[in-house]
């Protein structure tokens, strides 16, 4: 009996936190979409008045703009539509679903415990 009692409210704890969880990652999302919004704005603006490479103080904090490089996930997909057009390009002979399956066979993977609530 007091197995089920701490289940139960284990249970409802559970139930409790993946619904603080749920509006927290909301509310985040939002804030992430706020910020970019008001960052591409700002950029834009100093781009147009060419002031891409100062350094601005304001309110004790160093804001400097910068440019970084963004690349795509090294995916199956992305690996297998590459090889095949450099193999087209080459003119090799490699088959490519032997090795897709290799790889995809011998990734390292973990199996995870979850509770799915719905």
């Amino acid at each position: 009996m007091e197995n089920k009692v701490a289940l139960k409210r284990d249970l409802a704890n559970l139930i409790q936190k993946q619904q603080e969880y749920q509006e927290l990652s909301s509310t985040l999302q939002q804030m992430r979409e706020d910020k970019n919004e008001l960052e591409g704005k700002i950029i834009s603006f100093l781009k147009d008045m060419k002031w891409n490479d100062k350094v601005f103080v304001f309110n004790d904090h160093q804001i400097t703009q910068r440019s970084t490089w963004q690349y795509q996930q090294l995916s199956l997909k992305y690996m297998e539509e590459s090889l095949r057009t450099y193999i087209a390009h080459k003119n090799i002979s490699f088959d490519i679903d032997e090795f897709l399956g290799f790889l995809k066979q011998n990734r390292s993977r973990k199996q995870k415990e979850e509770l799915k609530i719905s």
